[in-house]
């Protein structure tokens, strides 16, 4: 399985959890990707994917995953996929997506966007630009990585 369909296997996947939990958006489900993404590099020593998310007005975004579920960030989504296969995952992977879902899926996608905002490898992405300034500067993974780990701290 290649990377972009792991990405959309995964996308599918973090979407079916979170419905758990209530309506998921694409906004949602780009910072939840986001969460993961930066989580699983932090736990894991490295990202569970290669593609760099984008700092765009509303917060990290995997172009990927933008391209199937278009311009509406805010409607109700479905999976990509209806039986998404993470078979590539490893147990703790599986186990760490489920737990960083679980967690940051309580929280509404506009509390996911502040919190993206808020935090520094997003910041530093869209240094110089104006808070509606269209951006694709990618978030540098490494300065993802090593933010959430002082959170540990």
């Amino acid at each position: 399985m290649n990377e972009n369909e792991r990405i959309k296997n995964l996308a599918s996947y973090i979407v079916k959890i979170a419905k758990k939990q209530g309506k998921v958006s694409h906004l949602k489900l780009q910072k939840l990707l986001y969460y993961v993404d930066c989580w699983h590099h932090v736990f894991m020593d490295r990202p569970i994917f290669s593609e760099n998310f984008q700092a765009w007005v509303h917060g990290p975004v995997l172009a990927s995953i933008y391209k199937y579920y278009g311009p509406d960030l805010f409607a109700d989504i479905a999976p990509i996929i209806s039986n998404p296969d993470i078979s590539w995952l490893s147990k703790e992977e599986k186990k760490l997506v489920d737990d960083v879902t679980d967690i940051y899926a309580e929280k509404t996608a506009y509390e996911l966007e502040c919190m993206t905002h808020a935090e520094a490898p997003w910041k530093k992405a869209r240094k110089g630009l104006g808070a509606s300034e269209k951006s694709r500067n990618p978030i540098d993974k490494s300065i993802s990585a090593r933010y959430y780990r002082k959170l540990l701290n």
